[in-house]
């Protein structure tokens, strides 16, 4: 059993519309031109440059395609829509409406209405924890962000204060990565390098015994009418930003419930393990802090951000006639801060994140998952000169030892063609276990093509 049956009901309500992609996507559009508010682009990328790295299903080719509209003018309604989608060479498709959403703004009013990413936290957008947000989760080097549905209101106050609030009766769920769910045969398989499957099979009595997975669909209307509520409190002056924030809001994961069952005959066991499935939606407060200061072209910020999920999920839990295994939840608090410089070249990042919360996993949580983070260091540059641009990650976990280290060079060789060439590299300790170590053959040597229109 896994979380990623979390998700399960999400994409078996959406599996005709499965589709996902990582592409470049340009950061400032305040200044698109008219023909310049809709982008399409396509992409095609490849693995299979360097012997041994990589060489598994869903990690050796991808085909993707990104649609941005965003129109910012003044006097209009600002209106923005970024889909994305990709398939790979395991068959997965994946996909993703990171935003999608009007606003209006009179005076110092500000009204918005749909999707939107939500930036109250530089802890969980620079982190990719996926509290506050969703997650993209294409790629999970560069999960990227996908906002949240709702209402939002904001308000500038004198002297640089605002107030930002925000409410939704819609809930939706991160979709991906994905997989694939045969509920006839009751089995679960991944169609993405980045999920993790159950066990097909486990030991019974010194037998190895395929095990069916029974999933209790629910109602949809049950998984989507839910409420969510934040607060943003926020102050800029002279350089200085700060603001706080409460947000209570489903958790983004569907998390899950189980019951084993094991049929016992007049001569011993049955030869399958019955595991009934449970998609279960927990709710959880989330709150932050965040100070920051612009000094011409360095800014500096420090951050605390805090998660208390609920101990019960919401609504009524099933009542167990056999073994049944249930999610223990954890609160989380992390603190965090870092420095930035950006010139007209380039821009240089370095960041570190704490986990202040204890992580003590008891042998009988089958359900828990090694958090992504508990004390990393990060240091990223981008660059650009002429037709040629450069990226580089890297991140370093004092505790777990874990190390990610992703690069891409792109030459652009005018507005519709653009190639590049990237590594991503994941390593990990024998001697500590982590989020990391399912991953660590997902390490690729990729080479790609793009073309805007």
């Amino acid at each position: 059993m896994n979380k990623i049956l979390g998700i399960i009901i999400a994409i078996g309500s959406l599996e005709a519309f499965s589709m996902s992609t990582v592409l470049y996507r340009s950061e400032d559009n305040s200044n698109w031109t008219l023909s310049d508010r809709s982008r399409l682009e396509f992409g095609f990328s490849s693995n299979q440059f360097a012997k041994d790295v990589g060489d598994v299903e869903g990690n050796l080719y991808e085909g993707t395609i990104d649609y941005t509209y965003f129109d910012k003018r003044p006097g209009y309604l600002e209106k923005k829509f970024d889909f994305s989608a990709s398939l790979n060479d395991l068959g997965g498709k994946l996909f993703s409406l990171n935003e999608a959403y009007i606003q209006h703004k009179y005076s110092n009013f500000r009204l918005t209405l749909g999707r939107k990413i939500i930036d109250w936290s530089k802890i969980d957008s620079i982190w990719s924890l996926g509290h506050l947000n969703n997650r993209e989760n294409f790629n999970f080097f560069t999960p990227k962000e996908e906002g949240l549905t709702g209402l939002g209101f904001g308000i500038d106050l004198s002297h640089g204060f605002s107030v930002n609030l925000f409410t939704s009766i819609i809930y939706q769920p991160e979709l991906n990565p994905g997989n694939k769910i045969d509920k006839d045969a009751g089995t679960v398989e991944c169609r993405s390098v980045w999920c993790k499957a159950p066990d097909s099979s486990t030991d019974v009595s010194g037998s190895e015994t395929p095990i069916f997975y029974d999933i209790k669909y629910p109602d949809i209307s049950d998984i989507v009418f839910r409420y969510s509520a934040g607060l943003n409190l926020a102050f800029e002056n002279n350089g200085y930003k700060a603001n706080a924030f409460w947000m209570r809001k489903p958790e983004n994961n569907i998390s899950i419930s189980a019951e084993i069952s094991i049929d016992v005959t007049d001569v011993g066991f049955t030869d399958t393990v019955f595991i009934s499935v449970y998609p279960e939606v927990y709710y959880h407060d989330v709150m932050g802090i965040n100070f920051s200061k612009q000094y011409k072209k360095l800014n500096g910020y420090v951050s605390a951000f805090s998660v208390t999920p609920n101990g019960s999920p919401d609504g009524n839990r099933k009542v167990y006639d056999y073994t049944g295994l249930q999610p223990e939840k954890r609160d989380e608090q992390y603190l965090g801060g870092g420095l930035q410089y950006t010139t007209n070249r380039f821009q240089v990042s370095a960041d570190y994140l704490g986990r202040v919360s204890s992580f003590n996993q008891d042998e009988g949580d089958l359900l828990a998952e090694e958090p992504r983070w508990s004390q990393v260091m990060r240091l990223a540059l981008k660059a650009h000169y002429k037709k040629f641009s450069f990226n580089a990650d890297i991140k370093y976990d004092t505790i777990s030892e874990d190390r990610l280290y992703y690069t891409t060079a792109t030459y652009h060789h005018n507005k519709m063609w653009a190639g590049y060439l990237g590594a991503q590299i994941i390593g990990t300790s024998v001697d500590t276990a982590s989020y990391w170590d399912e991953f660590v053959n997902n390490d690729a040597f990729f080479a790609g093509v793009k073309l805007r229109i």
